[in-house]
C-alpha cells in the first residue's frame, strides 16, 4: 500500500511539473504570424501582438499583450482597436471534444474606435 501511495504521488508531481514546463517549450511567437495572416484572410485587416504567454495550471489560458486590430479603409482612427492585454481563460475538457467554455475574457486598457462612413457603413 505503501508503494501504491508513493507511486500515485510521483505520477502526480510529474503531472504537475509536465503542465508548468510544457507551456515554456511551446514557442508562441512562432504563432503570432499564422494568427496575423487567418485575421487577414477573414477580415482584410491587419492584428498586431506582442509578447504571448500560456499557462496550463490552474486552467488553460492565453494572455497577449499590446494588440492592435487596424480599422476599415477610410476611417479617421488608424487603429479599431488597441488593448494593453488580452487574457482568455478556457476549461479543458469542454475543448478536448471541440466545445470552448470561456470561464474568463478580460479586455485590459481597450480604445475602441466605432466609425460610421458618409454612407453609412459602419467599422
Amino acid at each position: 500500500m505503501k508503494k501504491l501511495m508513493i507511486g500515485v504521488g510521483g505520477l502526480v508531481v510529474l503531472l504537475i511539473a509536465a503542465a508548468v514546463i510544457v507551456p515554456l517549450l511551446i514557442p508562441l511567437d512562432a504563432y503570432k504570424p499564422q494568427i496575423a495572416k487567418a485575421v487577414r484572410d477573414a477580415t482584410g485587416r491587419e492584428l498586431t501582438m506582442g509578447s504571448i504567454r500560456l499557462s496550463l495550471l490552474p486552467r488553460l489560458a492565453v494572455e497577449v499583450d499590446d494588440v492592435a486590430f487596424s480599422n476599415a479603409p477610410g476611417a479617421s482612427a488608424p487603429q479599431m482597436a488597441t488593448l494593453k492585454q488580452l487574457a482568455l481563460q478556457v476549461q479543458l475538457l469542454p475543448l478536448l471534444s471541440g466545445d470552448i467554455a470561456v470561464d474568463r475574457f478580460v479586455l485590459v486598457n481597450p480604445v475602441i474606435n466605432l466609425e460610421v462612413d458618409q454612407n453609412g457603413k459602419a467599422n
